[in-house]
């Protein structure tokens, strides 16, 4: 039996090119969208609700597709195409009403972030005055979580009262962070190409043969 190696090899080289194509597109894309972001925030937010919308639909229909697919084997598919057309319903709208919709995913992330910091500084409290008598530092910590709850409602009379400059500040963040990555990733991208193209040169094997 004899085994040619190069099919082989060409298709491993294939399969890499496109995995590196992949994370410079997304390296690409992320620095894209972080100058938008930081320079464009209207922009960042239109192209941010396209993508979260078009992901959206195509997840919808993909779930109720699936769904259909399999319904013999799944029996009950009433769930799955709810939850397909209540994806593909989120897309439309974020589509349709872009800022709008972005907006409030953000103020949620927002007062999710606030919510859990408010409820670890309580449970914090009671676990600092729990330590009472057993350890010399409980107050300390009932300093640390009472100053976690200060900053938990002072957060909310501000993003109450000033919700435009939070979305604003939450943007420049999110587009540092994108910007960041994006130019991480895009370097990851040549130097993992560098690295295995020098891998394949030093194998030098065009052909294997095996005898059986």
């Amino acid at each position: 039996m004899t085994i040619q190696s190069e099919d082989l090899t060409g298709d491993v080289k294939a399969g890499i090119r496109t995995l590196w194509w992949l994370f410079l597109l997304r390296g690409v894309f992320g620095i894209i969208f972080g100058l938008l972001a930081l320079f464009n925030g209207p922009a960042a937010v239109q192209l941010l609700a396209i993508v979260l919308g078009a992901y959206l639909l195509l997840d919808g229909i993909v779930t109720i597709s699936a769904a259909v697919a399999e319904r013999k084997r799944l029996g009950s598919i009433g769930w799955y195409i709810f939850q397909g057309l209540l994806t593909i319903a989120l897309g439309v709208l974020a589509l349709t009403f872009s800022f709008a919709f972005v907006k409030a995913i953000g103020l949620i992330i927002i007062w999710a972030i606030i919510l859990i910091s408010l409820i670890a500084g309580l449970i914090g409290m009671r676990i600092s005055f729990a330590a009472k008598g057993v350890t010399k530092t409980w107050g300390w910590g009932v300093f640390a979580n009472a100053l976690a709850l200060i900053v938990g409602v002072v957060l909310i009379v501000f993003v109450i009262n000033y919700t435009d400059e939070v979305m604003s500040v939450l943007l420049v963040i999110i587009g540092i962070w994108s910007l960041l990555a994006g130019l991480a990733m895009t370097v990851w991208a040549f130097i993992a190409r560098r690295f295995i193209n020098e891998a394949f040169k030093s194998l030098s094997v065009t052909q294997t043969t095996i005898s059986s």
